[in-house]
């Protein structure tokens, strides 16, 4: 077995990930081979190969990637706010709005404000570009829920107060709501007023972050999820 692992310095935001995945790889029996992304068109890539390298590594061996919606219908009842497709020119003071799932490095989410940093970043994207626009609400805590083969591996404090946890039943609730979304994928969840446990956003285990899970447990979920990007945007 074989897998692909971008090569990234030590220091790096993104390299306790890159090393996480190596070392679960390494630990699963794979010959870990890393890669520069420059090169990566010239690795011998396939279903049975995984990569990990980020977004950019995705869209280079499938153009057509798209990742998992950030808001899947089954858990609207977990917002507690409206989402919507808007041009980014439509988007008002005081929204949240981020890329669209194709478009995932675009820029950075946030919320509007009438600041120089926001208009110099809106200056830079065209009017008419697609953006998806969320109701702004305050999460005193987030957490990000593994979820593999429909079961939670771990959920794991990554911003604002830690002693304030999740719902642990909501959490179930959606898990198996989307048990038919992705074989792999992390579920952010946060708590909102009231003790409320919401949906932050879902994302794809290939580019998925680790906060605490196990590196032969990620890398596993890495492994696994990739026949599935495959089969869809390349098979």
């Amino acid at each position: 077995m074989k897998a692909y692992v971008i090569e990234a310095p030590p220091i790096h935001e993104n390299a306790v990930n890159y090393f996480s995945a190596e070392l679960g790889f390494y630990r699963l029996g794979y010959f870990v081979e890393r890669y520069k992304l420059a090169d990566l068109k010239n690795t011998n890539v396939n279903e049975e190969t995984p990569i990990f390298g980020g977004m950019e590594s995705l869209k280079i061996v499938l153009p057509e990637y798209i990742g998992l919606p950030y808001y899947p219908p089954e858990l609207k009842d977990y917002m507690y706010r409206n989402v919507e497709l808007r041009n980014i020119n439509e988007v008002k003071i005081g929204e949240f709005f981020k890329p669209q799932e194709s478009q995932h490095k675009l820029f950075t989410a946030r919320i509007k404000d009438e600041s120089f940093q926001c208009e110099l970043m809106l200056g830079k994207i065209p009017t008419e570009t697609k953006v998806v626009v969320t109701t702004a609400i305050k999460f005193h805590s987030e957490y990000r829920v593994y979820v593999r083969d429909g079961e939670i591996l771990n959920i794991c404090f990554y911003k604002g107060n830690p002693l304030i946890q999740p719902n642990v039943t909501a959490i179930q609730k959606m898990v198996t709501a989307t048990k038919d979304y992705a074989v792999a994928y992390g579920l952010d969840v946060g708590v909102i007023e009231n003790g409320r446990t919401a949906l932050v956003e879902t994302n794809d285990f290939c580019c998925l972050g680790n906060y605490g899970l196990r590196a032969i447990e990620y890398a596993k979920c890495i492994a696994d999820r990739w026949p599935e990007v495959w089969g869809e945007f390349r098979g």
